[in-house]
Formats: C-alpha cells, structure tokens, sequence
C-alpha cells in the first residue's frame, strides 16, 4: 500500500447568522491507494483519514516522512494548538481563538490503521522551543543508543524572520538541530516461581 501524507484546511466556515467566519487552519491528511495505483475508498472516510479535530485542534504542517519500519511511518513538521479564551468585561464575554506558535512534530502512521491519534498528545508529538519560531527542513530516523531505548528522530529547523536586534542585520537567521526519542515497548517479564 502506498500512503500520501498531506496538510488540509478545515474551519474557515461562514456563519450566516452574524456574518463571521470560522478560524481556518490546517490538519494532516493522510490517503490510501493500492498497489495498481486506484484509490483504497475503504480506508478512513471515502478513502481519506484526518487528524487534528479531536481532542485538541492542531495547526500541522508536514515537511516529510521517515519510514519507521515496514508499517509504520513517521511525518515531521510543524504543529500549534489552538486556544481558546473566554474573558469578561463588565456585562459582555469576549471569546478568542489563536493558534499558538507551530513547533517541530511528529505524527504516526500505521499500516493497516492510519493515523495513530493515540501517539503523543491528541496525535502530535510535540517539540518545545523557546528562542524562536522553528520551521523543520529534514529530519533522519537514528538507531537508539542503548539496547532499551527507542529509535531517535534528529531533526534539523531554521526561522527566517525579521529580527531587530541591533547592531546586526534586521533579516537573520536562526537555526538549530533537535532529538524526539520514541519509546519502545518492553518484552514481557517471565513470571517468576515462587517456591
């Protein structure tokens, strides 16, 4: 089977009884075709699985996939949380929505399932970074270092961007390599005999 990961766009509706839309923003897409080339319909709806609705609404961008294994795959990219806040002044509540700085992440996916919206935190596993806005540009699956640990995903991310810090050129560029670590599961222990 062969697999296309992509980003799609989900909200941006029109409400017609206030006249404003929806936030829009993007969620992995991810299809199934046979080896003959047709579209496999039967997977996920009409033949396409989503991920990024539910339990947390994730802004994804893909950048590439990593072959874990022969059925499961990795995506990298970038994913931001939308939140949402509530706040009152005087008689009248203002809700917001805003989608938080991307940051660099991984997606499973798993043959035959999909997308595995169980892996990390509502299908992301997501990588904290403080110092600037970093857009991942390639990544490569590592052997673990030890015979317990998991596979390693280095990645490497670069933000160009308008930075004003004097004396330097307001264009620069920063940049930075990073590690997620995927947890392996441990064989059973035998049980043990008591005499």
């Amino acid at each position: 089977m062969l697999y296309v990961v992509s980003a799609g766009t989900a909200g941006g509706v029109l409400d017609a009884q206030n006249g404003t839309t929806s936030l829009s923003y993007q969620v992995l897409v991810v299809s199934r075709w046979h080896p003959d080339g047709t579209h496999d319909v039967s997977f996920g709806n009409s033949g396409l699985q989503e991920a990024g609705f539910d339990p947390e609404r994730i802004e994804f961008t893909p950048a590439g996939v990593l072959p874990l294994s022969g059925t499961e795959l990795l995506v990298y990219g970038q994913a931001g949380r939308l939140e949402t806040r509530t706040r009152t002044v005087g008689t009248t509540t203002y809700t917001t929505t805003t989608i938080r700085r991307q940051e660099p992440a991984i997606f499973r996916i798993l043959d035959p399932g999909g997308i595995d919206t169980k892996f990390g935190s509502g299908g992301a596993e997501v990588f904290p970074v403080q110092e600037f806005r970093a857009s991942v540009i390639a990544a490569r699956l590592l052997q673990p270092t030890s015979p317990l640990g998991g596979d390693r995903v280095r990645f490497v991310c670069t933000d160009n961007k308008d930075q004003d810090l004097p004396p330097k050129d307001p264009m620069t560029t920063f940049g930075g390599v990073g590690e997620f670590t995927l947890t392996r599961p441990r064989p059973p222990r035998p049980p043990r005999l008591v005499n």
